[in-house]
């Protein structure tokens, strides 16, 4: 008999979380044992067409962080007691005290270091002592996607002993890296040494601390570009924070693209400057592609995945990163060769069916 899966988001919205588990849950429909569907809480959001588009079944609510119309939890209930497992990968404290109700087995995978990035609620406390006593008294096992994650919340007073680290998969493409669609293509000049980065332009992604060092390195330097991948609230800011800088004419924003991968292609170094980040997709991918992805020590978990394979590439400030950049400049042999062929290597270790097989095992368990 298979067992039944149902796993838990708030929206099919872009993001890390959504992410993952849009190509996890691809991997386990491959598995004969496994009955896999999604419940989102929110009916919209950008990526609801490609979830759809698998053919894994999928449920559309409509639950606020702390709706209180009884109607939608009676239907949330219903679905999901018709499940063996419900695998949460995100919190609302209603819902979840819902599902705690219906004695189901319960995975909860923790994403993130809650609380960065976002703006202070008065709900905060009440929030974060519900979601304490779900993860050490009603969830039956819960993962976290690094060890800096797990540290984190521990930290913080989550003590479940049934638990472990389940790195995040990551699924690459295979073949060549092309464009693709019918977004604009933006030029990029093949003789130059292209330093960039992918992510959300948001306040702890800092991409201000990139464009300063790059800044600072580009002095003197003609075939040099920074390829910003990327939209966000702080877009505005750093397309002020270039001018103010006068590198407008070595500096490339793509704005809200689906062709990541190939633009990460087109770098010769990958930066990814952001705090306390949980995992780290973007690093493994760009190391996928063989780039060199240099951090900062408070970087988190994406930190500790390049302290495992180039503990160099871990700057302390924007000074210490032009220096970083400087360094690959001179030294173009270490892009290729053994060190390519390492990053690849260590980014396979990554592969989605590894987490797959380790959440198979979890759920077999309970």
């Amino acid at each position: 008999m298979k067992i039944k899966i149902l796993h838990v988001l708030n929206s099919p919205s872009i993001g890390g979380i959504e992410t993952f588990v849009y190509y996890l849950t691809k991997m386990q429909q491959s598995n004969p044992q496994l009955e896999v569907s999604i419940l989102f809480s929110r009916p919209e959001g950008n990526l609801k067409d490609r979830f759809i588009s698998t053919g894994i079944k999928c449920y559309f609510l409509d639950i606020k962080p702390f709706d209180l119309d009884v109607r939608k939890y009676i239907r949330f209930a219903k679905i999901s007691s018709n499940f063996d497992i419900l695998h949460f990968h995100t919190f609302l404290p209603m819902r979840e005290l819902i599902a705690a109700r219906l004695k189901p087995k319960i995975v909860y995978t923790q994403h993130s270091v809650d609380g960065f990035g976002r703006v202070k609620k008065k709900t905060d406390a009440f929030r974060k002592l519900v979601f304490r006593h779900f993860l050490n008294h009603q969830s039956d096992y819960v993962t976290y996607n690094s060890e800096y994650t797990r540290e984190f919340w521990s930290q913080r007073g989550v003590s479940n002993s049934r638990s472990k680290v389940v790195y995040n998969g990551v699924t690459f493409e295979t073949g060549p890296v092309s464009h693709k669609n019918d977004e604009p293509v933006f030029h990029i000049d093949p003789g130059k040494f292209v330093i960039g980065t992918s992510s959300r332009f948001i306040s702890w992604k800092r991409v201000d601390l990139l464009i300063r060092s790059f800044a600072t390195f580009q002095t003197g330097k003609e075939d040099v570009l920074l390829l910003l991948v990327g939209d966000g609230s702080e877009m505005n800011e750093l397309v002020k924070l270039v001018k103010e800088l006068d590198i407008e004419d070595k500096v490339v924003f793509t704005g809200y693209t689906t062709n990541v991968t190939y633009y990460q292609s087109l770098m010769d170094v990958c930066v990814f400057p952001s705090t306390t980040e949980a995992f780290g997709l973007v690093a493994i991918e760009c190391m996928y592609l063989g780039k060199p992805v240099l951090v900062f020590n408070d970087g988190g978990g994406i930190t500790e995945l390049i302290r495992k394979i180039e503990p160099e590439n871990v700057v302390n400030d924007p000074d210490m990163l032009a220096g970083s950049l400087d360094h690959y400049y001179h030294n173009r042999e270490l892009l290729t060769g053994e060190n390519e062929k390492k990053r690849k290597s260590f980014a396979e270790s990554f592969d989605m069916k590894i987490a797959e097989n380790q959440f198979y095992d979890i759920y077999t368990q309970l």
